[in-house]
């Protein structure tokens, strides 16, 4: 897993989001949300915009940090 991959498990467990609120938020399925979390498929700029804002953070941290540490 990247860490963004983390990042975005980490995020949505705290804000207490299941996969499919979250992919509801960004019209997504919710399977693209547990192939981004597993590391499987990445995110369009315009999904990764709608998550930073949805996490409060910019999109750096959301795809750089790693959360973990």
């Amino acid at each position: 897993m990247n860490n963004f991959s983390n990042n975005l498990k980490q995020l949505r467990l705290k804000k207490g989001l299941t996969q499919e609120e979250l992919a509801k938020r960004l019209d997504k399925n919710y399977t693209t949300i547990g192939k981004w979390e597993k590391g499987i498929r990445s995110p369009i700029l315009d999904d990764l915009i709608k998550l930073a804002d949805i996490f409060g953070i910019t999109i750096d941290k959301l795809v750089r940090s790693d959360f973990n540490e």
